[in-house]
């Protein structure tokens, strides 16, 4: 009953984080679990796992963000679905054949890595001397840079140009 209590209060305060924790265990609002949890189902999906299908789920998500108007961290798995008008969309035929739980959990793990990258390795990292030092850091990202979501690059560049002019605050026009 302490638990109930504790989300009885936090949903009449704070709904939003309660949603997002119950979202974080890897359940829907019915509490259905959205991910697998067996060893065995997710070796199945090991098949699946390919840097092709990775960089289109991150196009997929780069333009579902764009048509919605929101960053990729705004977006949950749950939001990630394949409609009739994408299937029409040959850029997206890779992930035609991957199951849609499938899709799920790579997102959430493309959002886990984007953010890790965008919060602790993006600021430190300077990409002006790429061409000399090709086992640097900022080599390895610009080789990586088809699976990092649009939102994340475009903070990156906004920082770098602010840095850049002086430390003045620019305002950058947004596509």
């Amino acid at each position: 009953s302490g638990f109930l209590n504790w989300a009885t209060e936090l949903a009449a305060s704070r709904p939003v984080l309660l949603l997002r924790c119950i979202l974080a265990t890897g359940h829907d609002l019915q509490y259905n679990l959205l991910y697998p949890v067996d060893s065995d189902y997710l070796n199945k999906l090991g098949k699946y796992c390919s840097p092709e299908v990775d960089k289109t789920v991150v196009s997929y998500v780069n333009r579902l963000c764009r048509s919605r108007g929101v960053s990729s961290n705004r977006i949950f798995p749950q939001e990630i679905l394949l409609t009739s008008s994408d299937k029409s969309d040959p850029g997206l035929t890779p992930l035609f054949s991957v199951p849609l739980e499938y899709l799920r959990l790579r997102f959430a793990f493309l959002q886990v890595i984007n953010t890790s990258v965008s919060k602790h390795l993006l600021p430190a990292i300077s990409l002006s001397a790429v061409d000399l030092a090709p086992h640097s850091l900022g080599s390895v990202l610009l080789r990586g840079r088809d699976f990092l979501f649009y939102d994340i690059k475009l903070g990156y560049l906004t920082s770098s140009l602010t840095a850049r002019i002086g430390g003045r605050e620019t305002v950058f026009p947004r596509r």
